[in-house]
């Protein structure tokens, strides 16, 4: 399986069901995250669980990428009896919160505020008891729960009033030591002890009740508001930070900016004010506590990752079946079922080679991630296999992922259940000595004024050996089955010789012969002009000419009387096609135009000057065509463009030796 385009639409879409998932987990341990906070103990836990989650997932993801199976062992074994200690050691924490989530509606806290009127009570109530110089202490819970606090104290539960803070604080009542704990618009409890700071750096001289303010906020993310018992000052603590001496003017917006509440102007009926609440809630989703945010995201991703990494999934793979031979060195390429034959006499019939088998791969994603599909297989045939169709031996097939040669863990099986047949043939050989009519030549797009001689074709080898299944071999030899190479296909352009590799003919080839070794046999096929002789003789008139030095006047000489014309005959190579026959209108319309030419241009004399004493007066006869562009004089006369390889020869019939004789005066 070979990843194009559609493999990378796969790959897109995957990142999209990825990002979906993480957006519908990261939700969900965001809200784990803060139900932790608000548990007694709630850093400590948090902190171990996001460290468990993280070391866990990292380590795992590690083991698994460096393939350090021990280390992977040891945290599939371990992580469950971690879970197992955290449940126990916090079980109290765990169960509190648990039992917390069923007070109330969670979700309708999301949609409400204090009202104006509680800020305003609480605010007049300080500020009465900062002017009497009454000691306080108010903790304004937020998203920590302060169950562990108000748990054994004395539950009020009511709502906030003025009177009702005064006489809490009042110094000689009984609650006026400890300290109030408002939840949303109610008193939740009084005389609650809260545990003092552990910081070093603030002054000796601060007291209990500011000491104790501060060291809430250092647990939790309540406010807490305390008001000096011996300067009246009024202080607000948040986060392990104590801000002192706050104005009983700007009391309520200091109030107001640290609980997040809408300033005075912005309040109005409920509806509004809900709705208020809810459009800063979802702003807040975006802008608000970002780290725990990032932190649950992480975590989401890691474990789809993890959940990514152990889904067992199927996939479909193709293989292509090549074939070798034990010493070629011939390794399989990505995509291949690679079949090695025992040796070079056994044949693979079926799978053929190129033909496609097609598996099923079943392991985790991760796994096939890291995979990529880049498989083949490796399947050896020993010396004892047998020929004939058997059942195709899976079980011997080694497969092998990318250039590590490792399966990964990964199965594999048949796609259609059914194994195919894996058939073989042993095969034979016959020597089969080259001839001539074992190569079909189709000559029908040469031109026709050209010829190609069949009949002295030459063979680089004189023989050829062929291989095949032993009853074709059988039929082969006792000459039922005709031996037969490729034919050779001519074409306007050859004129001399044609070279040619040729394999056996396609019939031959179909019943499974093969030229052993794969060889091919080297042709050379000659093509020459072809050829016509004139059909009668061409005679000349014998002229005596002077073409040297001699003082001779060739006026003075003549050819014997007894001498007739000289007579020629004609032969005509790549002049007229072979597919005219003699006899017919064009053939002998070209004839003519070719005598009529010779004829015209023909020159035939004896020359004086080679006269020698001694040898008397017979001399060689000489011819010639005149001028040496006879083919362009030819062509022009023929109406059609003659080949540069185009001849015109001229076999002399007569005698070659001329007698001369001189004439007698007065004679012309």
């Amino acid at each position: 399986m070979r990843p194009g385009t559609g493999g990378r639409t796969e790959s897109l879409d995957q990142t999209y069901k990825w990002a979906l998932q993480v957006a519908i987990v990261a939700p969900g341990l965001y809200l784990f995250l803060r139900f932790l906070r608000t548990t007694r103990g709630g850093g400590v836990l948090r902190g171990l669980v996001v460290a468990l989650l993280f070391v866990v997932i990292g380590l795992w993801g590690l083991a698994k990428e460096l393939e350090l199976e021990e280390l992977n062992h040891l945290i599939r074994s371990t992580t469950p009896f971690l879970a197992v200690i955290l449940t126990i050691l916090f079980q109290p924490e765990l169960r509190r919160a648990i039992a917390r989530l069923g007070e109330r509606n969670r979700f309708v806290h999301l949609l409400q505020t204090r009202r104006q009127e509680t800020l305003q009570a609480v605010v007049e109530a300080v500020c009465a008891m900062s002017a009497r110089r009454h000691g306080a202490l108010i903790a304004f819970q937020r998203e920590s729960a302060l169950d562990a606090y108000t748990q054994n104290a004395v539950k009020i539960d009511a709502e906030i009033r003025r009177l009702l803070l005064e006489g809490i604080f009042h110094p000689g009542s009984a609650l006026h030591d400890g300290a109030v704990v408002i939840e949303g618009d109610r008193i939740a409890a009084a005389a609650c002890l809260f545990p003092l700071t552990e910081n070093i750096e603030i002054s000796k001289s601060t007291g209990t009740r500011h000491r104790a303010a501060l060291g809430l906020t250092e647990e939790t993310d309540a406010l807490t508001l305390v008001v000096s018992e011996e300067t009246g000052s009024i202080a607000l603590c948040q986060h392990g930070r104590m801000e002192r001496h706050i104005a009983p003017e700007s009391l309520e917006d200091a109030l107001r900016t640290r609980l997040e509440q809408p300033p005075d102007g912005e309040a109005g009926e409920p509806a509004t004010e809900n709705a208020t609440h809810l459009s800063r809630r979802l702003r807040a989703v975006f802008t608000h506590d970002l780290p725990r945010k990032a932190a649950a995201i992480l975590l989401a991703a890691g474990m789809i990752w993890l959940a990514h990494q152990v889904i067992v999934i199927d996939r479909d793979l193709s293989l292509t079946v090549a074939i070798s031979e034990p010493g070629d060195g011939v390794i399989p390429s990505p995509g291949q079922l690679l079949i090695r034959l025992p040796d070079g006499d056994v044949q693979l019939v079926s799978p053929a080679p190129a033909q496609v088998l097609e598996f099923v791969v079943s392991g985790t994603r991760g796994q096939v991630d890291r995979v990529g599909f880049d498989i083949h297989g490796l399947l050896s045939l020993g010396s004892d296999v047998s020929a004939g169709a058997t059942e195709f031996p899976f079980e011997k097939i080694v497969w092998d992922v990318g250039e590590g040669g490792d399966r990964l863990g990964l199965e594999f099986r048949w796609k259609s259940g059914a194994a195919p047949l894996l058939n073989l043939e042993r095969h034979e050989h016959h020597l089969i000595t080259l001839a001539p009519e074992h190569v079909p030549i189709a000559a029908g797009e040469l031109d026709p004024r050209f010829q190609a001689l069949v009949d002295v074709l030459e063979f680089a080898d004189h023989a050829v050996d062929v291989e095949g299944p032993r009853a074709i071999i059988a039929r082969l030899g006792a000459g039922e089955l005709a031996f037969e190479l490729e034919p050779i296909v001519l074409t306007p352009q050859d004129r001399t010789e044609r070279r040619a590799r040729l394999q056996l003919a396609e019939p031959l080839r179909a019943q499974g012969l093969s030229i052993a070794e794969g060889r091919e046999v080297q042709v050379t096929l000659r093509i020459v002009p072809a050829e016509r002789l004139l059909v009668g003789s061409i005679e000349k008139e014998i002229k005596v000419s002077n073409l040297g030095a001699s003082d001779e006047d060739p006026a003075q000489w003549k050819v014997f009387d007894l001498h007739d014309p000289a007579r020629f005959a004609l032969r005509m190579a790549g002049i007229i096609p072979v597919t005219e026959e003699a006899g017919s209108q064009a053939y002998e319309e070209k004839e003519r135009v070719v005598r009529q030419f010779v004829e015209d241009h023909l020159k035939v004399w004896v020359d004086i000057s080679e006269l020698r004493e001694s040898e008397g007066t017979t001399l060689p006869l000489q011819w010639n065509l005149v001028g040496d562009g006879w083919r362009a004089g030819l062509s022009a006369s023929l109406g059609e463009e003659l080949d540069d390889l185009a001849e015109l020869e001229l076999i002399l019939e007569s005698e070659g030796m001329i007698k001369l004789q001189k004439k007698e005066e007065g004679t012309e």
